[in-house]
């Protein structure tokens, strides 16, 4: 049995229960369990995606006791995941004890899932008065859960305020959790930092905290720290994983190709993976092995994927550099089909042309995005960047000194590369006052596109001290 990264399902109390039961179903003989036995295996299977082996355990658990508990919640969430309302309300009135918490639970989300926020949290807040003081501390803990299981983080936060009081590393957890998903990022690494000092071989925290310090973009010190999870466990794929995503935010792309790729041997056929093993190809220049992963990740995604218009972006900008237009406008037609054709795309068409020499039809792309956008500011940001990129450096500064003069005091978006325009247009005196501006509102803009300037083992924030030192020698 593979490690899952559940606590339970781990544990050795699990692993025995379904080792019996395996070979039990293995041999034809009776399984002797309980139904909840049986319905932690369904939910076992399910977390895999197993989901054959979970309705044979979930039948098996029903048909000891029609009105178990058990069974009938896995069956009710069941439901839930599909959207049957109707059939999650069925399943839920057919269990006997009203009175049973996790009865109580899956009322709330059964409301949850209706976006009957309100009016779960008031249920909950029912019941909440009826538990007994020495209760008080799980039932907060379940009920943040569940809150925070539906990415409704700041109910979530609500309910952990309502602890009498937890130091337990459950606690910690989960409210750093809840704390990162709220992008209170600081608080939640001081949190990690308390649970690996409880515990530090955990593989669990020390990846969590890499994950906080990746969002912070202290990438160098989530490489030491996701080290630390790879000594315990070196083939532990999301830590390989979170690994070479640090690599890759610092551009390191040679050693993040080689953490992706041994991820991929590791749990092949995730869209995103080929995304990032292509980007790292395209940025070292090996355009057409790019172009073979970012054709992967096309066929490994899903309409509804977070990466879909990632892929066809960088697909279209690698056949771009190859010079083959059609092809490139092709991967962005595709986008049509998948509600993701706006504004963005068409400064994406817009920077094709631009690529391939044909100024006049970029020029009509980046008009109509302008027309579309919501935020024009954000697009025409867009516009600029896409004549920087493609040697148009002149042009790029000229726009950028009109956007900039009329942007407001906390916007923190385009220093970086009005620096990088006076860097390459040598006008060193404005490249210092954008540089400073740069890395005191975006430092991860500021490495994203200044990083080629500096030495890798210099931060962000000391790019402005760096060359100020470098001009007085």
């Amino acid at each position: 049995m593979k490690r899952t990264g559940d606590d339970y399902f781990d544990s050795k109390e699990f692993r025995e229960m379904l080792e019996s039961y395996e070979e039990a179903i293995s041999e034809g003989q009776p399984v002797l369990m309980d139904p909840d036995e049986l319905t932690d295996i369904a939910d076992y299977y399910h977390y895999m995606g197993m989901d054959e082996q979970a309705d044979d355990a979930i039948g098996q658990a029903s048909a000891l006791n029609p009105g178990a508990t058990g069974p009938l919640l896995y069956k009710t969430r069941q439901q839930l995941e599909i959207g049957d309302i109707e059939g999650a309300e069925y399943f839920l009135d057919q269990i006997l004890d009203k009175s049973d918490p996790n009865y109580q639970y899956m009322q709330g989300e059964v409301l949850i899932a209706q976006d009957e926020i309100e009016e779960a949290d008031r249920l909950f807040r029912d019941y909440f008065r009826d538990v007994p003081p020495e209760e008080h501390a799980d039932f907060v803990m379940d009920v943040a859960n569940i809150w925070y299981d539906y990415g409704v983080f700041d109910k979530a936060q609500q309910w952990m305020m309502r602890s009498p009081g937890d130091d337990s590393p459950d606690f910690k957890e989960l409210m750093a959790q809840i704390l990162f998903a709220l992008g209170k990022t600081k608080d939640s690494e001081r949190l990690f930092n308390e649970l690996l000092d409880y515990d530090p071989y955990s593989v669990k925290y020390w990846k969590q905290l890499a994950t906080n310090q990746i969002v912070n973009d202290h990438n160098s010190e989530a490489i030491e720290s996701i080290g630390y999870a790879l000594a315990i466990d070196p083939n532990e794929p999301e830590s390989i994983l979170i690994k070479a995503n640090g690599l890759y935010h610092q551009n390191n792309f040679q050693e993040a190709l080689r953490n992706y790729e041994h991820f991929n041997e590791l749990q092949p056929g995730y869209d995103y993976v080929e995304l990032q093993i292509g980007t790292c190809l395209y940025c070292m220049r090996r355009n057409d092995e790019a172009i073979e992963h970012f054709e992967r990740a096309r066929e490994l995604t899903c309409d509804d994927s977070i990466y879909t218009l990632q892929i066809h972006q960088e697909l279209a900008f690698a056949y771009s550099y190859r010079g083959d237009v059609q092809k490139a406008m092709s991967c962005l037609d595709e986008l049509k089909d998948v509600n993701c054709y706006d504004e963005d795309v068409l400064v994406m068409r817009g920077y094709v042309m631009l690529e391939n020499q044909r100024p006049e039809e970029a020029e009509e792309y980046f008009r109509q995005a302008i027309e579309q956008a919501e935020s024009a500011p954000k697009a025409l940001l867009k516009i600029i960047v896409s004549f920087l990129d493609n040697g148009y450096t002149k042009a790029a500064y000229t726009l950028f000194k009109q956007f900039l003069k009329y942007a407001p005091d906390d916007y923190d978006e385009g220093f970086s590369y009005m620096a990088l325009c006076c860097w390459r247009l040598q006008k060193y005196k404005e490249f210092m006052k954008y540089l400073k501006l740069a890395v005191d509102k975006n430092p991860h803009e500021a490495r994203m596109v200044l990083d080629r300037l500096f030495p890798d083992e210099i931060e962000p924030a000391d790019y402005y001290d760096y060359i100020k030192n470098k001009l007085e020698q």
